[in-house]
């Protein structure tokens, strides 16, 4: 939830990790602080496998959510500027929004694979709030308690807060993303680049949310608001205000082609926007679709990860690293 920082920098406070030379090594802050640093936001670049984590915690509480279901239409731009302006209204600790593009029959199992041209574009915002009790729910997420008189028209459905239990939260994630074996699925994403206007964002971002290929392929939109990383503390060091990314899905590979194309040609425009991407989304395979200079990390962070990698992995055992590194150091 965005009040509470990153997790890998606001909450875990201690690793256990397995370094190449076969040592079992416990990392901190204050004990081999170097791998702590560079294990945190290093994603598939890391150079040893954790085996232990340790956490903060915080007292229980409970899931709190509302929701609106809104038909795009030609409200694209406008529905996405009224989510991001509540988000930005409503208190950040305790709360999360994420918005979602998609079409109907995305929850349909019986739906084709192909998207009639008459099948409506629908935009659902999620929102939650960790709380006490309902009251206090309410409260931290009233900012969202009116809709503009302009956007009426494309409402569909309105869910009030309500106390939502962890299996029915979980069970939505699975409708949307199912764990079936035959499906496939691309995935895209960049950060965005906060000094850029928000509806100069919008525009760039719209094929890539609205130009969906497939019934199983959705937008999605994550708004973190961990906008000044310490890179003193952690490799993670980009700002990451919106996490905006495409969930392309298939059974067929036939539509392969077609998803692929679509994917190229919207993030080609969505990159204009970014300040980069998030590293578990990056893709080394020779088929990748975005750029291969496409950042991760600041050059800074990158350039001090690329010499404690090189001090505990000289043979490269790890060959995750190789994407990342600046190119007079990376191994051909």
């Amino acid at each position: 939830m965005r009040g509470w920082g990153a997790t890998i920098t606001e909450w875990i406070v201690k690793l256990e990790v397995i370094v190449p030379d076969g040592r079992v090594l416990l990392v901190s802050r204050d004990e081999h602080s170097d791998i702590f640093w560079a294990a945190r936001g290093a994603g598939q670049a890391f150079f040893g496998v954790v085996t232990k984590i340790w956490s903060r915690t915080i007292p229980k509480r409970q899931l709190f959510s509302r929701s609106f279901t809104f038909n795009v239409g030609n409200d694209f731009e406008e529905l996405l500027m009224f989510a991001f302006d509540r988000n930005k209204a409503t208190p950040k600790m305790f709360t999360e929004t994420a918005v979602c593009i998609m079409h109907p029959e995305l929850l349909d199992t019986s739906a084709e694979k192909i998207l009639p041209t008459s099948s409506p574009l629908l935009l659902s915002i999620n929102v939650l709030a960790y709380s006490d009790c309902l009251d206090d729910a309410e409260s931290l997420l009233s900012a969202w308690n009116s809709v503009p008189a302009d956007l009426q028209k494309a409402i569909i459905e309105v869910q009030p807060t309500n106390h939502t239990a962890w299996d029915d939260f979980f069970h939505l994630q699975r409708q949307i993303n199912p764990d079936n074996p035959e499906q496939k699925w691309g995935i895209h994403s960049i950060l965005n680049d906060p000094s850029v206007s928000v509806s100069e964002l919008v525009r760039a971002i719209k094929p890539a949310m609205c130009d969906l290929p497939t019934k199983s392929s959705f937008g999605c939109i994550y708004m973190c608001d961990t906008l000044t990383p310490d890179e003193n503390d952690a490799v993670f060091s980009l700002p990451q205000q919106y996490y905006i990314s495409t969930f392309s899905g298939w059974k067929d590979s036939a539509l392969v082609p077609k998803i692929r194309d679509t994917m190229r040609r919207t993030y080609e425009m969505a990159s204009t926007v970014a300040c980069g991407m998030y590293i578990a989304d990056y893709d080394q395979s020779p088929g990748s679709l975005h750029s291969p200079k496409i950042r991760v990390w600041t050059d800074s962070a990158r350039e001090r990860f690329t010499k404690i990698r090189q001090r505990w992995d000289p043979d490269g055992l790890f060959r995750g690293y190789r994407a990342f590194e600046p190119e007079d150091h990376a191994i051909k």
